[in-house]
């Protein structure tokens, strides 16, 4: 009983890292489109704040998590 209860959770924990690590492949994934986005177009500077500010959010909710 109680090791199945360690077991369930480790497994909750491990399912969370993963769901953490998606999240942040995903976070990945969208900052490097905003910085390919913001090298494309010209006026860089305001695409580039953009992307930060987005993004300092999001990392933010991961850390919140």
């Amino acid at each position: 009983m109680h090791a199945h209860f360690i077991a369930r959770r480790y497994w909750h924990q491990r399912r969370l890292q993963s769901r953490k690590q998606m999240v942040y492949a995903a976070v990945t994934t969208t900052y490097c489109y905003f910085r390919y986005v913001a090298e494309v177009k010209m006026s860089h500077n305001h695409s580039r704040a953009t992307a930060m500010s987005s993004l300092n959010g999001t990392l933010q909710l991961i850390l919140r998590m």
